[in-house]
């Protein structure tokens, strides 16, 4: 059987913007991404009367094209794009943030939760870092997912009592956080990859259920079976 082969481009009938505002991204994935998942086009209207709208835009459809292939293989591609389309906002309020109080406050706000994850989960075996953009990664040995979901009710409520001002979120005037959460027991053969996609598939949910709150895995694989 002959091979599918894919061909991009774009036109704009208004000609060429000096600074334009809308977004035009996609990618096409190696096997087996490519039949399960199919070849992603996003595009991103911006506004042009705002003076960041090109970089939200752009951030809006890489933050997609990015996210879209590390969805939950059981999820259909609309179901795919849905949930990605709605976490992508919690990347947006944060640049919300840096575009109103300026990128020197978004460092500073994040080192400020950085420091606010180390303390809450201080133990010479446990570590925290910060994984891209707006996101951290906790590693949490020898915890079970019941101790892991009470470290995220620590981790919120720290978060919660750093009290940093956001008066742009729709959720709330002050910074929140939202939590995904997976664990693997002594003996699972399951990867580090296939643990952190499950971690993925959690934060997700975490933001698509409203953000501000955490999830672990295993909850919602037990909604799926009743």
């Amino acid at each position: 059987m002959k091979a599918l082969s894919v061909s991009i481009g774009s036109a704009t009938s208004k000609g060429k913007k000096a600074i334009n505002q809308d977004f035009l991204g996609h990618q096409i994935p190696a096997e087996p991404l490519l039949t399960t998942r199919g070849v992603a086009l996003a595009i991103a209207d911006g506004i042009s009367s705002s003076p960041v709208s090109q970089a939200a835009s752009e951030t809006a459809v890489t933050s997609f094209l990015e996210d879209y292939y590390r969805t939950s293989e059981a999820w259909s591609v609309k179901t795919s794009g849905e949930k990605v389309l709605k976490s992508i906002n919690a990347v947006l309020f944060f640049k919300q943030y840096n575009d109103t109080y300026g990128h020197a406050s978004g460092d500073e706000a994040l080192q400020k939760i950085a420091m606010m994850l180390s303390h809450t989960i201080q133990n010479s075996t446990n570590l925290i870092a910060r994984y891209g953009g707006e996101e951290f990664v906790a590693i949490l040995p020898n915890k079970t997912a019941k101790e892991s979901n009470l470290v995220a009710q620590n981790i919120m409520q720290a978060i919660r009592l750093a009290n940093i001002k956001h008066r742009m979120s729709d959720i709330s005037d002050r910074i929140t956080i939202s939590i995904g959460i997976a664990t693997r027991t002594k003996g699972e053969s399951s990867d580090i990859d296939t643990l952190m996609k499950k971690a993925d598939i959690a934060l997700y949910y975490s933001k698509n259920q409203g953000r501000n709150q955490s999830t672990h895995i295993d909850d919602i694989e037990e909604m799926k079976d009743n």
